[in-house]
């Protein structure tokens, strides 16, 4: 494990010890888990609230058959799924909603609760109202959306026999089709960029934007992806089923954990309001805080500017790439640095606020295809942004 990891261990009990599935932080600071009495790995048919240090267990109100499968905590009301099953928790009193089918995917976006189902669309409760989302539209194959997402703007995002969609403002559209491309997705991450990211079943990662798409990486024991997520310092968490990445544009990817193994495989990942990482096993959950490392761009470890903006386009480039900054502030200069930390070209700063790289090196020798991070830097204060770059 590398040294820029700081593990803080949070809470284990035997109480806990039964299949783990699932821990949800709520947006005030509680985790929310759900585990089984039964052992080895029973469906969970209980769940737990852990608030300031105590832990308080809940038993399901009704006979479980099949397991709670996933938690949604709000502010106002908690959303659980029962298989197919869909529950609305306030003080701790369950109300029946609606019969899914099936459920393997839900997420909590702009005060409303989002379940998907085996063929009926999307679920869709504000709380008050539940209804379903039809999404066997022209272009999909069949009424199903899988792992569903959303952005920072409300945008929903989700699979379709492959197929990348995205739903917002009452439109569908088709972003991408990759059926018989060699990518199978398993799991779809909005970057804060507004870039998409996505894992595949053979390890493989995917960055969608701007109705193009670019391999990122390819992990190592080509493991299936089933979590991306961004933390507040650049880095990217990926989980696998027995392993975790962690990426950052100025270290690469640095393996945070293979040691569990098959039999003690990884449940799930989130990231606390704190912004710590935690991690959950059907053992245990532990919680991990990421370090910026500071021997890589000893020059570029400064705070982020806010009174900033920096944008690149096109992106994806085939040729040059427009840098724009807005700032009142002088540039003092402009780095490019690829994937490994290298420097690739240094474009000196002045006080114009719009830039050029021809996508050539310091040689001038053309860059291969890929992702770079563009780094400005601005009165001893730096934003940066990523570029793909396409021959």
């Amino acid at each position: 494990m590398g040294s820029n990891y700081n593990i803080v261990p949070i809470y284990n009990t035997p109480l806990l010890i039964y299949d783990l599935w699932q821990i949800v932080p709520s947006a005030w600071g509680d985790l929310w888990l759900s585990y089984a009495h039964t052992s080895p790995y029973g469906d969970p048919q209980q769940y737990a609230v852990i608030s300031e240090g105590n832990v308080a267990h809940y038993t399901v109100p009704h006979p479980v058959y099949n397991g709670l499968r996933f938690l949604i905590p709000s502010a106002r009301d908690s959303y659980v799924s029962e298989y197919g099953m869909i529950y609305q928790i306030h003080d701790n009193t369950w109300t029946y909603l609606t019969n899914n089918d099936y459920v393997n995917s839900s997420m909590f976006s702009q005060d409303k609760a989002y379940f998907n189902s085996a063929n009926f669309g999307i679920y869709v409760y504000d709380g008050q109202n539940g209804s379903y989302l039809d999404v066997d539209f022209p272009g999909c194959s069949g009424n199903y959306a899988g792992m569903l997402s959303s952005d920072d703007t409300g945008r929903i995002w989700f699979t379709n026999n492959n197929r990348l969609v995205s739903y917002a403002d009452s439109v569908f559209t088709v972003e991408y089709n990759f059926s018989g491309t060699a990518y199978f997705l398993d799991c779809i991450s909005p970057a804060p960029d507004g870039s998409v990211w996505l894992g595949t079943q053979n390890g493989k990662i995917l960055i969608y934007q701007n109705g193009d798409y670019t391999q990122f990486a390819t992990l190592p024991w080509e493991d299936a992806v089933y979590q991306i997520v961004f933390g507040d310092n650049s880095e990217v968490w990926i989980r696998t089923r027995n392993a975790v990445f962690v990426w950052h544009p100025q270290s690469g990817f640095q393996v945070l954990a293979h040691e569990w193994g098959v039999s003690n495989p990884l449940s799930s990942l989130a990231k606390l309001p704190d912004g710590k990482l935690i991690l959950t096993t059907v053992d245990g959950f532990f919680c991990y805080e990421f370090t910026a490392p500071s021997a890589a761009f000893p020059d570029t470890q400064v705070p982020q500017v806010s009174d900033a903006e920096l944008t690149v386009y096109p992106n994806p480039s085939v040729g040059e790439v427009s840098i724009t900054i807005k700032s009142d502030k002088r540039v003092s200069e402009l780095k490019v640095y690829n994937l490994k930390g290298q420097l690739v070209r240094t474009i000196p700063g002045s006080s114009v606020k719009d830039y050029v790289w021809d996508t050539r090196d310091e040689q001038g020798k053309k860059v291969s295809s890929g992702i770079y991070l563009i780094n400005a830097l601005i009165e001893g204060k730096n934003i940066s942004r990523r570029v793909i770059v396409r021959k």
